[in-house]
């Protein structure tokens, strides 16, 4: 069957070989998930690499392997033909969160198990299934004798550390292979009634430490009526950026921003909140200032955020020391929004904290940047996949235009790539937790939908 047959005729083919080998699909998703693709087992994570690879190589996809000091290796790939291209990014290695005791898993958390139409393993929800639901569907294509009408494109990484660093390094190295006319990016989920959240964007993240070093040593506090305090210069430089935790205080932070459509800001702010679930978690002291909330899942989307993660300074705590510490320390970790640059912030801050004359001695280190980045929902490729998953699902999908989520799709984004996140998960998945697990029938029902999305990129 050619690209010139009909496109439903095409489907249909395609979904026909998902199904005659979905049992198969099953058995190597459960030979992905035995793999310990932990970033600190350097020997599970290589030969998890190398069974992807071998995966991709039985299809006919060409492929380039890519060292770099600060990632395990990336694998490029590509395999089909025609004028348009979609590119796949996903990760191979799992516990993107802390994830808990092994003992806290009913059965073994890398022997994968099926029960009550779950199946079960760490990583399969974030990102194992996903990743190889995108080699799975290329292989039903295969299988249903349907030529690829699309150069479908494989962008894998396995990172070290989170915020994934060399991915900067090879995006700037192999610009013609991200530059894809569509990105389906490595994850996302279906909401309780089986409806597909189909991610349009994500935030930014500015990491920063703020430090003071005021003396050449720790000196007694007899002494302190002379002496700088180091720490007292962090915690009122740290007190002023976090005054408001939305950074309405600061000078320039807010004026970017761009505003939220009318469609998209009435389906962010229709999502579920489950405020029950974030007062169990932080505690009942949260239950009144989170009720007065109206929209809690349309705030936390769309509001940037200012938030002191750790500070120190002397002694460990709880110590009894009778002393000026030399120098003290800061972590602040910005979540920006569309509009905002990791450039323009850091320029604000540096401005408002020597406009309130708390930049004495202060250095400022970025210690992580990225991006925030929108899709646009109205756009011609997220409305293909869209479309795909109606046809897929049998229900209208949500298009979410932001989430809550910081990562990296901001790095093909600039390349001028839609990029839309799809996946395979439930809330209920257990995402880097004991028992992660994912619907079996929702395995099925992604490979219907990235058919449907190569044949329809073509139509």
């Amino acid at each position: 069957m050619t690209p010139a047959a009909p496109a439903q005729e095409r489907v249909a083919a395609v979904w026909e070989a998902i199904d005659a080998s979905f049992d198969g699909y099953l058995d190597e998703l459960e030979e992905l998930c035995r793999f310990r693709s932990r970033r600190e087992e350097p020997d599970g994570m290589l030969a998890t690499k190398e069974w992807i690879e071998r995966r991709l190589r039985a299809l006919g996809a060409s492929i380039e392997v890519v060292e770099s000091a600060r990632a395990y290796p990336y694998l490029l790939a590509r395999v089909g033909t025609g004028e348009r291209s979609l590119l796949n990014f996903n990760h191979y290695d799992v516990e993107v969160e802390p994830p808990g005791p092994d003992e806290a898993w009913t059965t073994p958390p890398y022997e994968p198990a099926r029960r009550d139409g779950r199946m079960f393993a760490r990583g399969i929800a974030d990102d194992k299934a996903a990743l190889l639901s995108r080699i799975h569907v290329v292989d039903a294509f295969v299988k249903a004798g349907v030529e690829l009408p699309v150069e479908v494109r494989f962008l894998i990484e396995g990172k070290r550390t989170l915020g994934a660093p060399a991915l900067a390094e090879v995006v700037d190295c192999f610009p013609d292979f991200v530059r894809a006319d569509g990105a389906l990016w490595e994850n996302s989920w279906s909401d309780f009634d089986g409806r597909p959240l189909l991610k349009l964007g994500e935030k930014g993240i500015l990491y920063l430490e703020l430090r003071c070093r005021a003396l050449d040593r720790d000196l007694s506090s007899q002494n302190a009526i002379l002496l700088p305090q180091a720490a007292a210069r962090v915690t009122a430089a740290v007190a002023a950026l976090t005054r408001s935790t939305d950074g309405r205080h600061v000078p320039g932070f807010l004026e970017s921003v761009t505003p939220w459509g009318e469609i998209d800001a009435a389906t962010l702010a229709a999502m579920p909140f489950d405020r029950e679930y974030l007062i169990g978690r932080a505690g009942e002291s949260l239950r009144e200032s989170l009720t007065a909330v109206d929209a809690p899942a349309y705030t936390v989307r769309t509001s940037p955020t200012i938030v002191l993660s750790w500070i120190h300074a002397g002694p460990p705590a709880g110590s009894v020391a009778l002393g000026v510490p030399a120098e003290c320390s800061a972590g602040i970790e910005v979540r920006l929004v569309p509009g905002q640059t990791t450039d323009g912030v850091l320029a604000a801050f540096r401005s408002f904290l020597a406009g309130e004359g708390l930049d004495t001695g202060l250095e400022i280190e970025v210690r992580r940047a990225g991006e925030p980045e929108s899709t646009d929902s109205s756009g011609w490729f997220a409305g293909v996949v869209a479309a795909a998953a109606e046809l897929a699902h049998g229900v209208l999908p949500v298009l979410e235009a932001t989430t809550v989520w910081i990562g990296t799709r901001a790095l093909v984004a600039a390349a001028g790539v839609p990029v839309v996140g799809v996946g395979i998960a439930r809330p209920d998945s257990g995402v880097d937790g004991p028992d992660e697990n994912i619907l079996i029938e929702d395995y099925r029902l992604a490979l219907r939908h990235l058919a449907a999305i190569i044949v329809g990129m073509a139509t």
